[in-house]
């Protein structure tokens, strides 16, 4: 298994709520996901597992950055070792969504408003991964 980035998706409302409750859970939290898919100053990223076979992977690549796609393929690499390295049973088990980041557009500036990453999966550079997703988008907008 791999982890990529992409956009939010309505489908990932549920599990991306269960992440930022495990992360903020002390501040009871509640950010409008809903809304916030159609806000054009607005962007949410997720860090999710996919396999190397899917049609719809929006790589994390970049062809045009040879620094960005040695440092995203060693987080995979990172990655795959960690869910490779556990019991068949566990890889069944676990959630397609690993992290998220939010991110809203003022003028020229770009502001991270949240960043969250299951538990489970922290240390693994996964929030590392969504910052340079953030960079990246920033860059695109």
């Amino acid at each position: 298994m791999d982890i990529a980035l992409r956009r939010l998706r309505s489908e990932d409302l549920k599990e991306v709520i269960e992440i930022e409750r495990e992360a903020f859970a002390p501040l009871g939290v509640g950010t409008p996901f809903k809304r916030e898919l159609n806000n054009k100053y607005s962007r949410y990223l997720v860090a999710y597992f996919h396999d190397k076979g899917s049609p719809d992977i929006q790589s994390t690549r970049n062809n045009s950055s040879e620094d960005s796609n040695s440092s995203i393929s060693s987080l995979i690499t990172r990655f795959r070792s960690l869910v490779l390295g556990k019991k068949s049973a566990d890889v069944h088990l676990q959630p397609n969504i690993a992290g998220y980041l939010g991110i809203w557009f003022q003028g020229s500036e770009a502001h991270i408003t949240e960043i969250a990453v299951r538990e489970r999966y922290r240390g693994e550079g996964i929030g590392e991964l969504l910052l340079i997703g953030s960079v990246r988008a920033a860059i695109q907008y």
